[in-house]
């Protein structure tokens, strides 16, 4: 019989890809069994090798709390990119306006906006979470508002390289797209339910050469995701009408980023929806229209 002949409980893994182990270590492991016994073994046992154990009153509470944590994370992310949304509509620069609205206002940390949010947990989680709700007859409204703005950056993305091309480029169009693992930052080869694989599969609909690079993930990986992969940086941003910068890898903000755009088509278009490569080099650049979430392309005046 459970909790007598054996004992059942519950850690749910919190960890962030690329750091898992050191997390493991340091961040406090909850902990919910069928009964008090089994929470008390799995708490002696998380007890060698973690700081803080935090046991809770069943299985079910220990789920909730990675579910609420994900669906937290992924909310505060969907804010970020809604505001992107509404600043490219007024011509905004959006990490101007979110740097100023978090300097020094410690109330509320915005996120910086992204291409999109992916991953194994953060995609899945809050329709688990709306699922428990309704379950129990409550239709939860926050967890699928936000899996829908996050899932809807992927088609806003890549019609903003469309519109780019229709209207700027002449013949034969190439994008190169930079960074193809789900996040940069910690780094990760994982690209389960990657932005960028996505954003690529728009993009090869009207695109007549795309090309991929990342930092991490190997090359036999991205050959086998049908993707043609360039050997440097250079050779991606060669006679590039569009270079897109999808992750914010830490390798991707020392570029030299002059002489790399300096080798795109004229006009091209430099999309940086991470501000990694923010410098007065990218923006004094004639042949290239600089977009980091800024709103038709305008020029950020500021850091």
């Amino acid at each position: 019989m459970a909790g007598q002949d054996f004992f059942v409980a519950y850690a749910p893994e919190r960890t962030i890809a690329g750091n898992a182990l050191n997390e493991l270590k340091s961040l406090p492991q909850v902990i919910g069994g069928i009964n008090k016994s089994s929470t008390d073994y799995a708490s002696q046992l998380f007890g060698m090798f973690s700081k803080t154990t935090i046991p809770v009153s069943s299985l079910e509470a220990a789920e909730t709390v990675k579910l609420l944590n994900n669906s937290y994370r992924d909310l505060r992310f969907a804010f970020a990119n809604e505001t992107a949304k509404i600043c490219n509509e007024w011509g905004l620069d959006t990490h101007e306006v979110i740097h100023a609205a978090n300097e020094g206002y410690d109330r509320n940390q915005i996120p910086t906006p992204s291409p999109g949010v992916g991953g194994a947990c953060l995609t899945k989680d809050p329709y688990f979470l709306e699922l428990s709700g309704k379950r129990r007859g409550y239709d939860p409204v926050l967890p699928a508002a936000s899996r829908e703005v996050n899932e809807t950056m992927i088609d806003y993305v890549a019609q903003k390289v469309r519109r780019f091309l229709d209207e700027e480029a002449d013949g034969e169009t190439k994008v190169f797209v930079m960074g193809m693992a789900f996040k940069g930052e910690p780094e990760t080869s994982d690209m389960r339910h990657s932005p960028s694989v996505e954003v690529c599969e728009l993009l090869s609909e009207f695109v007549d050469e795309l090309v991929v690079y990342d930092p991490v993930v190997d090359r036999e990986r991205l050959e086998a995701a049908d993707r043609t992969v360039v050997d440097s940086l250079e050779d991606g941003f060669t006679a590039a009408d569009c270079v897109m910068i999808m992750t914010n890898h830490r390798s991707f903000e020392r570029l030299n980023v002059h002489d790399l755009a300096d080798e795109m088509n004229d006009p091209s278009l430099l999309f940086d929806p991470w501000a990694v490569l923010y410098s007065d080099e990218v923006t004094s650049l004639s042949n290239v229209t600089y977009d980091r979430f800024s709103g038709s392309g305008d020029r950020p005046r500021t850091h």
